[in-house]
């Protein structure tokens, strides 16, 4: 299938393993040339032939940090892809029924929620610059917190909210320059 991805550049983090490997993986039979993150790369992300760059996003600083080393490499991005994220849940997180403590809380929206807004924040000027897309890759949970810890849905659930308020945000952005631009163009 030809998704004309040929020559993009795309970011994918949490990119070593499972969804984010396979994201890499699809984007890389598309032709595109993908830069995985995440803390360490794996065989399978190696096989790929993707550039890897690691980085525990959790940190501080370090979304900021591994955008500025991807875009140093080449200074275009025409996708980010926020898959970092998940939790392994407990016996103890499941039984409660806060989905645990408040460090549980805290640590689950830090990978859940806080890494994408951080990684989109730091690779947002890059994409306007080339009217790229981000896609942050949520749960089902976020809409049925039912089968999971109700911190995660609950960090699934700000993440769709976030979505829908960036796209809100930037193609209001858009529209207010193309339309200002349009103008001046015309007079």
């Amino acid at each position: 299938m030809d998704l004309d991805l040929k020559g993009k550049r795309v970011l994918v983090t949490g990119a070593s393993k499972g969804i984010g490997l396979a994201i890499v993986t699809a984007f890389r039979a598309e032709g595109a040339d993908v830069v995985g993150v995440s803390r360490r790369s794996t065989p399978e992300l190696k096989a790929t032939g993707a550039t890897f760059v690691s980085g525990d996003l959790k940190s501080p600083g370090t979304p900021q940090r591994v955008v500025d080393e991807v875009l140093a490499l080449d200074p275009r991005l025409d996708v980010l892809v926020n898959n970092a994220g998940g939790g392994v849940p407990t016996e103890e997180t499941l039984a409660d029924p806060f989905g645990g403590t408040a460090a549980v809380w805290a640590d689950t929206f830090a990978l859940n929620l806080n890494v994408a807004v951080e990684t989109t924040r730091a690779a947002l000027p890059a994409l306007t610059r080339s009217r790229g897309a981000v896609v942050n890759i949520s749960s089902q949970n976020a809409r049925d917190p039912r089968r999971a810890p109700l911190s995660y849905s609950a960090a699934k659930a700000a993440l769709n909210s976030f979505s829908r308020g960036l796209a809100e945000q930037v193609s209001a952005y858009f529209s207010e320059y193309s339309g200002k631009y349009r103008q001046t163009c015309t007079t």
